[in-house]
């Protein structure tokens, strides 16, 4: 799930220096678990930033353009 983050993280934290976060990739963290719909509740997360590159029209982004926070 690509997500808006507002107001964003602060990207110094991530080693960005003055880029800020406010766009990320959440997914599913354990099996059985779903973000479409959530399929339970809470729903635990993985959070992943996007390092290079935007996701593509059909929402694929590759796992080399991600990294986890």
């Amino acid at each position: 799930m690509l997500v808006e983050v507002d107001p964003p993280f602060i990207g110094q934290k991530f080693g960005l220096g003055g880029k800020d976060l406010e766009t990320i990739v959440l997914a599913p963290r354990l099996e059985g678990y779903s973000l479409f719909p959530v399929s339970k509740w809470p729903c635990p997360v993985h959070c992943v930033r996007i390092v290079k590159g935007a996701p593509s029209e059909s929402g694929f982004i590759s796992e080399k353009s991600c990294k986890s926070f």
